[in-house]
């Protein structure tokens, strides 16, 4: 009588937990490098849109639109997400802002401090500024930073120190 000795077909329970633990390990590199990523990418975005807001509000008082100065106050919120506002006229009133817009999550500002504004107005047709601010982003849970600066001719800078 002859024996034909088989080998066992598929895979081992070793094997099996051992490449289960190994795609657990990939998938939660991936989801932490994903979650950073997100971070970078929408701190960045405010800060892109904070300059684009002091901008637009530079070019509307140098284009005299509506006749009139305009502005921008950063706010650091002592409770609730900080923000900016656009503003017309030569003083900030919450009935003359035109457009509100709240940081998100992962964009706090250092500067001004918490519960404090900073604000500058460009003046209608030369859009020169009132004040030079310089507020200060920083990326919620990171060390990357941001220094928005406005002189006093308006014109506006974004630097990484």
């Amino acid at each position: 009588m002859v024996c034909h000795k088989t080998s066992p077909k598929g895979f081992t329970l070793i094997e099996v937990l051992i490449t289960i633990a190994v795609l657990g390990l990939i998938g939660t590199t991936a989801m932490f490098s994903l979650f950073g990523y997100r971070s970078r990418n929408n701190f960045n975005l405010d800060a892109e849109t904070l300059v684009s807001a002091i901008r637009d509000a530079y070019s509307r008082a140098e284009n005299g639109e509506e006749g009139s100065a305009w502005g921008i106050q950063i706010t650091n919120a002592a409770s609730g997400s900080d923000y900016f506002e656009v503003f017309k006229g030569t003083t900030y009133s919450a009935s003359n802002v035109v457009v509100r817009s709240p940081f998100s999550a992962y964009t706090q500002i250092i500067s001004p401090t918490s519960g404090n504004s900073t604000t500058t107005i460009f003046s209608a047709r030369t859009g020169t500024s009132t004040a030079q601010i310089a507020p200060r982003l920083q990326r919620t849970g990171g060390s990357e930073t941001y220094t928005i600066s406005v002189s006093s001719l308006g014109l506006v800078s974004k630097t990484s120190p």
